[in-house]
């Protein structure tokens, strides 16, 4: 609460997460960075491809693009001008960035080092792999021609360079039922089917 009566002129912001993996190694974060492709410990902005990369465990306060559902909040003003999309599929993965890259457009919104909390997730209910890389393509293409696409078609290219990347990561690492999901998730949002 204290950040909001610092700094009225955010809509919202977001806080640090502890326990996320802060040893990534520097070809994993090349890698990432050179198919645009989502990050932490990073500029907390999307990326050219319409990726959202997230601040978590930068060490001080910066305005961002993107904020993360499981730690964020928005004045109330913001959101009574902006909603949340029901048209995300599955548990809305990336709704949190859809939003926050609406309002950000017009109002800055901040990360805070100093509002940590512990993201535990269950080892049950979990999607599989295929399901979420299924969700994953999915929702990155109704992110990309809702927000991106319309203000420059041109990045249309980038689009695919980053799916290039998600499909090749899995290739590398031989995850076979995430690349199948990537190739689902495509199909299911160019036919249109829910």
């Amino acid at each position: 609460n204290s950040a909001f009566q610092k700094h009225p002129d955010y809509a919202g912001g977001m806080g640090d997460i502890s326990n996320i993996n802060r040893n990534a190694s520097w070809k994993y974060q090349l890698f990432r960075r050179f198919f645009l492709l989502p990050r932490e410990q990073a500029s907390g902005k999307f990326t050219w491809s319409g990726m959202p990369t997230h601040a978590y465990g930068t060490p001080h306060f910066k305005s961002v693009e993107v904020v993360g559902g499981c730690c964020m909040a928005f004045r109330k003003d913001a959101l009574q001008q902006q909603k949340f999309d029901e048209s995300f599929q599955g548990y809305s993965y990336m709704e949190d960035a859809d939003v926050a890259r609406r309002i950000s457009i017009n109002t800055p919104l901040f990360y805070n080092p100093k509002a940590r909390l512990c993201h535990n997730e269950s080892p049950v209910a979990r999607d599989r792999l295929a399901v979420r890389a299924q969700m994953f393509t999915y929702n990155y293409s109704y992110l990309f021609f809702k927000n991106f696409f319309w203000r420059n078609p041109l990045k249309i290219v980038l689009y695919c360079w980053s799916l290039i990347g998600v499909c090749f990561e899995a290739v590398l690492c031989r995850r076979w039922q995430e690349l199948r999901g990537y190739a689902q998730g495509l199909k299911q949002f160019y036919k249109g089917s829910r």
